[in-house]
């Protein structure tokens, strides 16, 4: 026979589950008004399989009702906050192929990386400086994670790593299981219950993101998993030896975290010191030239500071020896004042101020050897201002190891024309162009500095105002009067055919 038992809930246990409703209201309002479309989708998917568990195994009976009171609540919540930018937010999932495309394309360029590195990955935490070797899309910038937590993984560690990895989770799922399905414990198995909804919404959360790899989150979750795995354990230890190494253990750990401390502090000052700089940047990109110069050292002096506080970190160290470089060049650049060109023929400060750089980006390498435009920047210092047999081929190293870098693929393409090989330069201007490259740089470079007339026009056509940007510059070469006149006679049929499109 089956005896139902009624329990009288004690009063102080009633206002202890009002007040966790309360934060699970707040917490799916939280989540709702950061607009984090997969994030609200993690949460609510974790909710149903929690919730469908509950009451499958009788945890508790009906619980419809004040699931959906917790939702109802949400939503009038949401209501008096603003819903619309919530709405609009959602609604972009629509399209699963505009919202998920450049995921997708991120998850399947990082499976490539785990081909070429099978075993151990490309290394823990190194995915933002190997990736880019096998990145396909035609994204500027450097991706600096997978945005697919699993992927990334079997990236950076391989099938090694990510072998151990899936034994430390299942063994987390198991201890869960355990405490679930155990109908004897029922305030431990609420807090399991509890500690699931969180994970396993960090677990869904991870197919289209990388949050765990944020401390805080990553501190978290293993806090979580812990406790799972103490709940579960089948039996405490009364030994104090065990106790005493148990003790020993958790210290270590959190002596860990202390040891972390400093430089996760040095980590944010450095952040602070890149943003100053990129503020000043900004404000340099509009001046004229002469007034730029007297910003210089305070850039430099920024990115030093950044790159010393965070010597590990690549980026900072590259900026802080380029904006160096580039001091001495706007500074030959204002005291030569060249007839429009491109780059600066070598003078002896040039030639002198190249050779320093080159050196010190050289000793980077040893850092960083697959950052892609460190190696294209030595190339070209070598070519324009050194005369290094060498530099020619790291020029194309460069765009080998960043091909989703504009930048290294407008300079392996200048390096490819002049060696004579047309076709494969053009589909890396092209390939520049569309990654965001500005196809007028690109026009100059071809006018100014390598005088191909002929590939500049290949180039242009079909862009009416790329065509009418080469023929500005043309008007400025005297040598060019037959070509120009071609060229205007060309533009002149194109705008007139144009004009008589009634669109």
């Amino acid at each position: 026979a089956h005896v139902r038992v009624r329990l009288e809930p004690h009063p102080d246990m009633s206002r202890i589950d009002r007040l966790l409703i309360a934060f699970l209201v707040l917490g799916i309002l939280a989540i709702a008004m950061s607009q984090a479309r997969n994030g609200l989708l993690s949460l609510l998917l974790s909710a149903a399989l929690i919730a469908a568990i509950m009451h499958q195994t009788c945890f508790v009976l009906g619980i419809g009702w004040p699931l959906i009171g917790m939702l109802m609540a949400g939503f009038v919540g949401l209501m008096l906050l603003g819903l619309d930018p919530v709405y609009e937010r959602m609604a972009t999932l629509g399209d699963p192929g505009d919202a998920y495309g450049g995921r997708a394309e991120l998850v399947r360029d990082s499976l490539a990386m785990l081909g070429r590195f099978p075993l151990f990955g490309g290394g823990q935490g190194a995915y933002e400086l190997v990736f880019p070797m096998f990145d396909q899309s035609l994204r500027a910038g450097t991706a600096a994670h997978a945005e697919n937590q699993y992927a990334e993984i079997l990236a950076e560690t391989g099938w090694v790593g990510a072998s151990l990895i899936g034994l430390f989770v299942l063994s987390v799922v198991r201890a869960w299981w355990r405490l679930a399905m155990d109908r004897r414990r029922g305030f431990t198995r609420a807090v399991a219950f509890g500690l699931g909804f969180g994970l396993f919404a960090m677990a869904i959360h991870s197919t289209t993101d990388f949050g765990i790899k944020l401390p805080a989150l990553m501190t978290l979750v293993a806090v979580l998993a812990a406790v799972l795995l103490g709940l579960a354990a089948p039996r405490v230890s009364r030994s104090g030896l065990a106790r005493g190494a148990a003790a020993l253990a958790a210290l270590a750990g959190s002596g860990l975290l202390l040891v972390m401390l400093p430089d996760a502090i040095a980590a944010h000052a450095a952040e602070g010191l890149w943003d100053q700089k990129g503020d000043l940047e900004a404000t340099m990109a509009e001046q004229p030239l002469d007034e730029r110069l007297a910003h210089y050292d305070r850039l430099v002096e920024l990115a030093g500071a950044a790159a010393s506080l965070q010597p590990g970190k690549i980026e900072y160290r590259y900026w802080a020896v380029l904006y160096d470089w580039n001091r001495t060049y706007d500074g030959e650049a204002a005291r030569l004042t060249p007839d429009d060109a491109v780059w600066l023929e070598p003078t002896p400060q040039l030639s002198a101020a190249a050779a320093k750089t080159q050196a010190a980006l050289l000793e980077l390498t040893a850092i960083a050897p697959t950052f892609g435009p460190l190696w294209s920047v030595i190339g070209q210092l070598g070519v324009r201002y050194l005369d290094d047999p060498d530099a020619a081929a790291w020029i194309l190293r460069g765009e080998d190891l960043a091909p989703h870098h504009p930048a290294t693929c407008v300079a392996a393409a200048a390096e490819l024309l002049a060696e004579g090989r047309d076709r494969e330069a053009l589909a890396l201007f092209t390939r520049a162009t569309k990654m965001g490259a500005n196809a007028r740089s690109i026009m100059d470079i071809l006018v100014k500095d390598l005088a191909r007339f002929d590939f500049a026009s290949e180039f242009a056509e079909g862009d009416l105002g790329l065509m009418m940007h080469l023929e500005n510059l043309l008007k400025r070469l005297p040598d060019q009067a037959e070509r120009l006149a071609t060229w205007t006679a060309r533009i002149n049929t194109l705008v007139e055919q144009a004009a008589g499109d009634p669109d």
